[in-house]
């Protein structure tokens, strides 16, 4: 086994990312959840963000949030709702300080924000991250082989039981969305739809048109900011969405829009008919349905923090211009470097040169941080990243089977969500892993594949829900395929056949 656990490859810069250190090894974690990290490292070069933790100490923190998962029924029960009220709390705050004219505050007042802002950004994270990304695929996997065992359950039915009885934020987009184009289609108002016209469009739409379009904007903007930005959801964003399905008859739309809606209810019978099947008892019940919890914490964790990026976002761009830096060089600055050096932009200067592009390590441990560069990093890369010999063997977990066994079709590797436009429809989508900026993109595609990720993560909810094949946690999937490779996606198996290199 590998000293290293590499948990997390994404394309951002090091702030806000960087506090999730923080919540992992604070003393405060140990607190709540009984154990904790005692180290995380993250690892930045060239715009993306490696996270990877000590393997034995990972597995162990993993395997003891899953036993409490199994014993305590009162430990989810209590943290779910905390989570909750803390990430509803964390983005009245965000909202707020959106709100405010930042040109008016004082550099003492930005900073009194920042820290606000870190402050519940943190509590959050604390309660929500441990339970589902440290212990949640341990969990799901004693759960599988339990059920699998006992109960002799297919992967379909394993899938079906961990599906949420709720619809994630993209699924009531994407309905709000079709909606609108049918409601559209029968009012006859095709042509008036003129996305770079976004005043004279707003005009000529009725009153319930644009205060749904303007609900839209105001639910998910935050969607493609995600960690760095600086992409927003706007009224223009909503108009070319609507736009894009108007040459569609309304038949077409009525089925999208019947198939979204009945998800959950056909979910939640075929769960039913799975239980009295297998006569599963209800106190393993009671344990499928904390999975049901877990996968919602995924989702709500960057409905949350992504408001909250979105005001961090504006606190340092408004310190970084009375700096006179650039805004990304407080990306690689933590706010106590910041503030122990904040009359000596010289200093802020060379140590943003010495840290990007990097390569830079960030190294959490007990909560306190240390900077790594140069030579001792060189020697801490040999050991993460040991050169290996590569294999074209492609296999992961079956997040999704979809509406067929096998699925054939072209591969585009998208290596963030900016790159989503360049998925064409029916191609099959290859990633890290997917994140709510990813969805346009997977509503078109034929097939996902994602080198991370477990039964609780992104790809693995939206997925089920667009009833597409899935398969995650391959590891490699992104290293192996290239545009244009003509791919056989097993979901019965978990395999994924290159037939022909593109």
């Amino acid at each position: 086994m590998s000293k290293y656990l590499i948990t997390r490859t994404r394309k951002f810069h090091p702030l806000p990312g960087l506090w999730n250190g923080i919540t992992q090894t604070g003393e405060t974690t140990r607190k709540i959840h009984g154990a904790g990290l005692s180290n995380v490292w993250l690892y930045a070069k060239d715009g993306q963000y490696t996270y990877f933790n000590d393997s034995r100490e990972f597995i162990e923190l993993g395997n003891f949030i899953k036993q409490r998962l199994i014993d305590d029924r009162r430990y989810l029960k209590n943290i779910y709702p905390r989570q909750l009220r803390a990430g509803k709390e964390l983005v009245v705050l965000a909202r707020k300080i959106q709100k405010l004219n930042l040109k008016r505050f004082s550099q003492k007042q930005l900073f009194v924000l920042y820290l606000a802002l870190r402050r519940g950004w943190i509590k959050h994270d604390i309660l929500n991250v441990p339970p589902w990304h440290i212990g949640g695929d341990y969990f799901f996997q004693y759960l599988r082989e339990r059920l699998k065992r006992e109960y002799g359950l297919s992967d379909e039915e394993l899938a079906a039981l961990f599906t949420p009885l709720e619809p994630s934020f993209s699924a009531k987009e994407e309905l709000a969305i079709l909606e609108l184009a049918l409601e559209i289609k029968k009012h006859r108002l095709d042509n008036t739809i003129i996305p770079d016209d976004v005043e004279r469009t707003m005009q000529k739409l009725p009153s319930d048109i644009k205060k749904e379009i303007n609900r839209l904007v105001d639910l998910y903007y935050w969607i493609p900011f995600g960690y760095d930005g600086p992409a927003f959801y706007d009224v223009k964003h909503y108009l070319k969405s609507i736009k894009e399905l108007l040459p569609r008859d309304n038949k077409f739309l009525a089925q999208k829009i019947r198939s979204i809606k009945n998800f959950i209810p056909k979910t939640k019978v075929r769960q039913k008919t799975i239980r009295t099947k297998h006569k599963i008892f209800s106190e393993l019940w009671e344990m499928i349905k904390q999975t049901h919890k877990l996968t919602a914490m995924t989702d709500q964790r960057k409905e949350f923090t992504f408001q909250a990026h979105v005001a961090f976002d504006l606190i340092i761009d408004e310190i970084s211009k009375r700096l006179g830096v650039k805004k990304m060089t407080l990306k690689y600055l933590a706010l106590e470097e910041l503030k122990d050096h904040l009359h000596n932009k010289d200093w802020l200067l060379k140590s943003f040169g010495q840290r990007y592009p990097g390569p830079v390590m960030y190294h959490y441990y007990r909560g306190k941080l240390s900077i790594i560069i140069g030579k001792e990093l060189k020697v801490i890369e040999r050991e993460i990243f040991p050169t290996t010999k590569g294999t074209d063997m492609i296999y992961g977990i079956i997040a999704s089977k979809g509406k067929q066994k096998k699925t054939t079709g072209r591969v585009r590797v998208l290596s963030s969500a900016r790159e989503a436009g360049n998925l064409v429809e029916g191609e099959i989508l290859v990633t890290a892993m997917t994140t709510p900026e990813f969805v346009p993109a997977m509503r078109i595609s034929k097939a996902i594949i994602t080198d991370e990720g477990g039964m609780t993560c992104h790809a693995a909810i939206v997925s089920r829900e667009l009833n597409l094949p899935c398969i995650i946690g391959t590891k490699n999937a992104t290293k192996v395929l290239k545009d244009g490779d003509l791919v056989e996606v097993d979901a019965e198996k978990g395999i994924v056949n290159i037939i022909k290199k593109g």
